[in-house]
């Protein structure tokens, strides 16, 4: 009796790494892909930053790979009444200039093997607003830049 006992023992045993096996199998080549999905995200958010802010730090004049200008959207119609004449409203309605970068990746499973050979896609934007236009520290720059300010009130 108790050598049927230790049979059907080893033989329970048996079933469950069978069952077992193939699940960490597949986690663990699904753990990869996630890892790999996980630092190319990070790497085109890096990127599209990068890229973006170097735009953005020219006053959006000059040319950086992946990266353009755009106008943002504004908020459209609105009536501000008596604040409209102050400066920098009329941005913010009718949409200011932003450096935008895209950058997309694909991130492939390592073989056909595995996972099917699924894939994912990325697709990453970033928008920064373009900095002011650079102005000059000394007295005459200064007075000039207090001029426009005062007329375009």
């Amino acid at each position: 009796m108790g050598a049927r006992r230790r049979a059907w023992r080893r033989g329970a045993a048996m079933v469950e790494a069978v069952v077992a096996i193939p699940f960490f199998i597949a986690i663990f080549f699904a753990l990869g892909f996630v890892s790999e999905l996980y630092v190319s995200k990070q790497r085109t958010i890096s990127v599209s930053r990068q890229r973006a802010w170097e735009l953005a730090m020219t006053n959006c004049k000059g040319t950086v790979p992946d990266a353009k200008v755009e106008t943002s959207p504004g908020l459209g119609g609105l009536d501000f009444g008596g604040m409209g004449n102050f400066p920098g409203v009329s941005d913010v309605v009718g949409g200011v200039k932003m450096a935008t970068s895209t950058l997309e990746a694909k991130v492939p499973s390592d073989s056909k093997k595995q996972l099917a050979g699924f894939s994912q896609e990325l697709k990453t934007m970033t928008w920064v607003p373009c900095n002011e236009a650079p102005v000059d520290g000394d007295l005459p720059s200064m007075a000039k830049h207090a001029w426009k300010t005062l007329v375009g009130w």
